[in-house]
């Protein structure tokens, strides 16, 4: 079955326009140098180099070309989502492996002293960016956030209508507040409208936007700032209902 939303969908991910603006090379080198490190995709284009079966160098330099068009035609979300790189993982992983088999056979050509120390900086290497990647993961809490979006369901009530400003697009809400939510347009999404030919203007939706609902939740303080008309309509027209730690409710059916 064909729906139309289709093309609405293709309309916010296809933007060849970009092709010709050199900020979105540079915009798509500094995403991927923080998703993959530049230096380690360079090691490993380099490894795909030394491949010395062309049955499988071709099939691994076609995965290489495969992730550049890729990216042409996910010109906007190659350069804002991290996620999209994922893609090289397998060609970038080959090639490294590729680079450390060669180094490993000048070592067994060599005295076993070599095969050691080249075993023992992997091993070190290896257990390093571990040890790195644990503690890191190991600071992060999330049982206050838990227990905060817990107490604003509670609060709002499940079966509040609830719109307003998130991060994470209301998902934390949605799931520890037990509750359905839909998210107010942030800057971002303003963008991706205006790249797509889209004209916006937040100011004239708001009130059709608000409609129907029983709480606007604002979570996200940043967003807020940025969007001062929000800031002033709220202010001026609505009672804050509640604040709960950096969380601003506003009760849309008490007009002020």
């Amino acid at each position: 079955m064909v729906i139309g939303t289709l093309g609405e969908q293709f309309s916010f991910r296809f933007f060849p326009n970009r092709w010709i603006d050199p900020l979105f090379y540079i915009q798509w080198i500094l995403e991927f140098d923080y998703t993959i490190d530049l230096v380690i995709v360079l090691a490993a284009i380099l490894g795909i180099s030394l491949f010395t079966k062309k049955k499988y160098l071709h099939l691994l330099v076609g995965y290489l070309v495969g992730y550049v068009l890729y990216g042409f035609v996910f010109s906007y979300h190659i350069t804002t989502h991290d996620y999209y790189h994922l893609p090289l993982m397998i060609p970038i992983s080959i090639g490294i492996g590729i680079i450390l088999s060669k180094v490993f056979n000048v070592s067994e050509r060599n005295r076993t002293l070599t095969k050691i120390i080249f075993t023992c900086t992997a091993l070190i290497f290896i257990g390093f960016n571990t040890w790195v990647i644990r503690s890191e993961l190991s600071r992060l809490d999330f049982t206050e956030e838990v227990d905060k979006w817990e107490m604003v369901g509670e609060q709002l009530g499940h079966e509040s209508r609830v719109i307003g400003l998130f991060q994470n697009y209301g998902y934390r809400l949605s799931y520890w507040g037990w509750m359905y939510v839909s998210s107010w347009t942030t800057s971002g999404d303003v963008a991706l409208r205006e790249l797509a030919g889209q004209k916006v203007n937040l100011e004239v939706e708001l009130l059709d936007r608000i409609s129907g609902y029983d709480y606007f939740v604002i979570a996200d303080q940043e967003e807020y700032e940025n969007q001062e008309f929000l800031r002033e309509y709220f202010e001026s027209n609505f009672l804050k209902s509640e604040e709960i730690e950096d969380i601003i409710i506003y009760d849309l059916r008490a007009v002020d």
